[in-house]
């Protein structure tokens, strides 16, 4: 999913997908997530997450990752800075199951980004 030393090249086994358009260059996303069932065979249950930029989801194409194994055990969080990201453009986000196993998420944005306001303009406007 993800290059070294975050993802040591580890697999999706149970992923769902979520597209967003950024809004702003730098964003929090954290997922907070509890109940994982046991995943069949061996390793814990948990949840590893990644945002690309594009398809295939390849290493290549990670912005951020959470997927090293500690966060494969049981509730917990993983939280990624996207950081550089290109107003406008599709991003790809997965949750994916630690060995297969199901959990209940709540995936929060931290902090906000704005926009450039202008002030209020209090001359006349004359035009054609």
């Amino acid at each position: 999913m993800c290059p070294p030393p975050e993802g040591n090249f580890t697999t999706s086994n149970n992923p769902t997908w979520f597209a967003f358009i950024a809004w702003c260059e730098n964003l929090t996303l954290q997922v907070t997530y509890t109940s994982c069932t046991n995943p069949p065979g061996p390793g814990n249950g948990g949840v590893q997450a990644a945002v690309y930029s594009g398809c295939p989801a390849s290493a290549g194409n990670a912005v951020a990752c959470d997927t090293d194994t500690g966060g494969c055990n049981g509730d917990g969080v993983r939280v990624m800075n996207l950081t550089g990201l290109n107003v406008g453009q599709t991003y790809y986000f997965l949750v994916d199951g630690c060995s297969g196993s199901a959990c209940h998420i709540k995936i929060d944005v931290i902090g906000s980004c704005s926009q450039n306001c202008i002030s209020n303009w209090f001359g006349d406007i004359d035009g054609p």
